[in-house]
């Protein structure tokens, strides 16, 4: 498990930045505060009770979903997933969790220092939930904005100021807050011009 978070990441470029932009938009107690896979503390507290109590209370039929796709004989199909899924147990049932999820009161700036071969500058906000009102909108701003070569931000830093060697942007639609942000790389001429901009 530590071989696996230094590899997807801290060997990742900006990986450390983005665990730590849902670290600072949402508050501890909150599912999306700490990183998924943990710390290396947190992995290495770890006990195998732990991971079998992990996989008894998740891992079961009633909390997961069979997806079949292509070009099927559906009676065939059927047929298969009762012979290979069906003596599987139920699991416990899982209460719905309560999660409330405030919006940041201001702007919080962070540096993270990392080795990279160019800065980069990320922006990111809380936004409306999956599937709630405004999510999809998001998606779409985040095309129209960094959605390639003709995206509106791609040719304002770099195309037009020359400032971002590459931009991106995106909506992570998420149950409890979605995340939108966009994020800059910075070339070394733009960090001596960016005072002017």
């Amino acid at each position: 498990m530590r071989s696996e978070r230094r590899e997807n990441v801290e060997s990742v470029p900006y990986g450390l930045s983005h665990e730590a932009v849902y670290r600072n938009l949402f508050p501890e107690g909150h599912p999306y505060h700490p990183a998924v896979i943990g710390s290396h503390e947190d992995i290495q507290a770890a006990q195998l009770t732990d991971v079998r109590d992990f996989f008894a209370r998740y891992y079961v039929p009633n909390n997961a979903t069979l997806t079949i796709v292509g070009n099927i004989d559906v009676p065939a199909t059927k047929a298969l997933i009762e012979k290979y899924f069906a003596t599987i147990p139920r699991g416990p049932d899982l209460p719905e969790p309560q999660v409330a999820t405030p919006q940041p009161t201001g702007e919080q700036r962070l540096t993270i220092t990392d080795q990279v071969e160019l800065p980069a500058v990320t922006m990111a906000w809380v936004t409306a939930p999956a599937y709630a009102p405004g999510d999809a909108e998001a998606d779409v701003a985040a095309g129209v904005l960094a959605g390639g070569k003709t995206g509106r931000l791609y040719e304002a830093l770099v195309h037009r100021t020359g400032i971002a060697q590459d931009v991106s942007a995106g909506q992570e639609s998420l149950r409890h807050g979605s995340v939108f942000s966009d994020r800059g790389i910075r070339t070394a001429t733009s960090l001596r011009r960016s005072p002017r901009h």
